[in-house]
């Protein structure tokens, strides 16, 4: 499985919040009138508002008689089984249920093995929800095909900034990256960055500080 670099590529957008959304619709205003022209009132608002939670409540109330007609359905259809037909559906749902809690522990101990791995490789174990395959073998091909890409973004990064950058006055001093941890978490993320190609025995020590 091919991982791409959105995985650890952030895209921050802004959430616009605006009546005509929250109404259900569009902007078909291409006047020029001013600003002040268009502005509605709080009972203008105020409808809006209730409308949608009324279409909020009526969706709600749909699922909600939905699923309460299906229970009672389920519930007929056991009164007409025998004992012994009740006793073989009770089995039925007895073991989906141990089935159901055996995966959720499966898949947290899936997850905990995942984020080791991470930390071992000095890689964030926020990205162990991305990178859990089917079994463990996915898993790891997955977390292999993270760091080679992971390991290639930062290079591409630290080389570009590299070329824009002037080395420090004085130069070669603490030519291997050995800061304190104080110091280490006071670097910016490009410096950090040169330290994880360069000495990622050290890095690592700095991460799980």
């Amino acid at each position: 499985m091919k991982l791409k670099n959105r995985y650890f590529k952030t895209v921050t957008k802004a959430t616009l919040f605006n009546l005509q959304f929250f109404a259900g619709e569009d902007d078909n205003n291409n006047d020029d009138d001013k600003q002040g022209d268009k502005q509605l009132s709080q009972d203008q608002v105020n409808d809006i508002i209730a409308k949608r939670l009324a279409k909020e409540k009526a969706k709600w109330e749909k699922d909600y008689n939905a699923k309460l007609e299906a229970e009672k359905a389920e519930a007929a259809r056991l009164a007409n089984l025998d004992a012994t037909q009740r006793a073989e559906e009770e089995a039925k749902k007895k073991l989906a249920a141990l089935e159901e809690r055996e995966a959720k522990i499966k898949q947290a101990e899936d997850k905990l093995e995942c984020e080791n791995v991470l930390k071992e490789r000095g890689l964030s174990t926020s990205f162990a929800n991305f990178l859990l395959g089917a079994d463990a073998e996915v898993t790891l091909a997955n977390i292999n095909s993270f760091e080679t890409a992971f390991k290639e973004a930062v290079k591409a990064e630290v080389e570009t900034r590299i070329k824009g950058k002037t080395p420090p006055a004085g130069g070669g001093d603490n030519k291997d990256g050995v800061v304190s941890k104080e110091e280490f978490k006071k670097l910016p993320l490009f410096e950090q960055n040169k330290l994880y190609l360069s000495n990622p025995e050290l890095y690592k020590t700095y991460y799980g500080a």
